[in-house]
């Protein structure tokens, strides 16, 4: 979740305002509508300290880091900027409590990445993993595919003649 996202949230539960914040925190009141109206704010960690007091919350309670996905993003070997991904594409409400759940779901969000290759994924009942070095590889040698139909024809190619061709 972004960070603004939820100091508004906790500014609402707790009914402080801009205002308010601003006096609590020390922070001007410029500068709190600027955290507050930025999507992606860069802010330092004092400042960070200085809101979660100012709202009487933990500074976790504002990064609201989630260490299950943290987990599995390392253990995937994922790139900082995937993981940044993974955690501001799923709501708070729709979190994988489990490894597994985490797994699952960023497997289906690499597969509608590209064009025609759920359909192709579902009808012939293969997962990620049976793919993505299909990818990997398929990327070094064509253009990917666009269609059901030609994942299929990739896809049978490369289970023929593998990745002899580099």
């Amino acid at each position: 979740m972004l960070i603004t996202k939820r100091i508004k949230e906790i500014m609402k539960e707790k009914a402080i305002n801009r205002a308010e914040l601003a006096r609590r925190s020390t922070i001007s009141k410029g500068h709190i509508s600027h955290i507050l109206n930025e999507n992606k704010p860069n802010l330092e960690l004092d400042t960070i300290r200085r809101i979660a007091y100012a709202l009487g919350v933990s500074l976790t309670e504002i990064i609201d880091d989630d260490s299950l996905l943290l987990e599995f993003s390392l253990s995937e070997k994922l790139s900082y900027d995937e993981y940044v991904s993974l955690t501001n594409s799923v709501p708070d409400r729709g979190r994988p409590t489990t490894l597994s759940g985490w797994k699952e779901l960023y497997d289906r969000l690499q597969i509608i990445k590209y064009q025609g290759l759920s359909q192709f994924v579902q009808r012939m009942n293969l997962k990620w993993d049976d793919i993505k070095q299909l990818i990997v590889n398929s990327r070094k040698i064509t253009d990917l595919p666009q269609t059901p139909s030609g994942w299929e024809d990739l896809y049978n190619w490369n289970k023929t003649f593998g990745t002899r061709l580099q």
